[in-house]
């Protein structure tokens, strides 16, 4: 168990007001995000929503992400859709955690430089 696992409960959480996360399923999102490919799909489209041009098209997201392969992008798709990603009737679209990860991205928030960045 790590040092994190160990000096979190749920109970501590609790107490201190907080929601209790799930560690695994933190784990399994922070997972689908460790990807560059899946990264460039999320800011292209949180900026798509930005300027009201959603939904997204398969052939667009795929140029932004500057792939070659349709079948190694679609793989990549799939691991973000459902969680991140919506597959709207004319394209794809993004759900809330979708936005949330897109926003951090675009803040810096990750960078870990103490640093905003501007989007």
């Amino acid at each position: 168990m790590d040092e994190w696992s160990e000096s979190w409960t749920a109970a501590a959480a609790v107490d201190d007001g907080e929601r209790s996360p799930d560690p695994g399923a933190s784990s399994e999102a922070f997972g689908t995000l460790a990807n560059e490919v899946r990264v460039t799909v999320l800011v292209r489209l949180v900026r798509a929503e930005r300027e009201g041009e959603t939904p997204v098209s398969f052939s667009d997201l795929q140029a932004a992400a500057d792939t070659e392969s349709s079948a190694g992008f679609a793989y990549h798709l799939r691991q973000l859709t459902g969680r991140f990603v919506e597959n709207a009737p004319e394209g794809y679209v993004l759900t809330d955690a979708g936005r949330r990860a897109a926003d951090a991205v675009l803040s810096g928030e990750f960078l870990g430089d103490g640093k905003r960045r501007a989007s």
